[in-house]
């Protein structure tokens, strides 16, 4: 597992969000959101972190 999933997984499932990290398996064809996590609010925090992240690192790298 990356570190960016570490953090975020160590992030959310932490009080005070308590969330679950548990994802559907890597299966598309017994399931329709192979890898994604159960839980839809968990995924959107994650789509919201990946992008966050990537943002953050193009700022950082641009400031001179």
């Amino acid at each position: 597992m990356d570190d960016c999933r570490k953090a975020f997984e160590a992030w959310i499932s932490a009080p005070p969000l308590k969330k679950g990290i548990e994802r559907w398996p890597d299966d598309p064809e017994e399931y329709a959101w192979p890898g994604n996590y159960v839980e839809l609010d968990v995924q959107l925090s994650w789509l919201a972190w990946k992008a966050a992240t990537r943002h953050a690192k193009k700022t950082m790298c641009n400031q001179n």
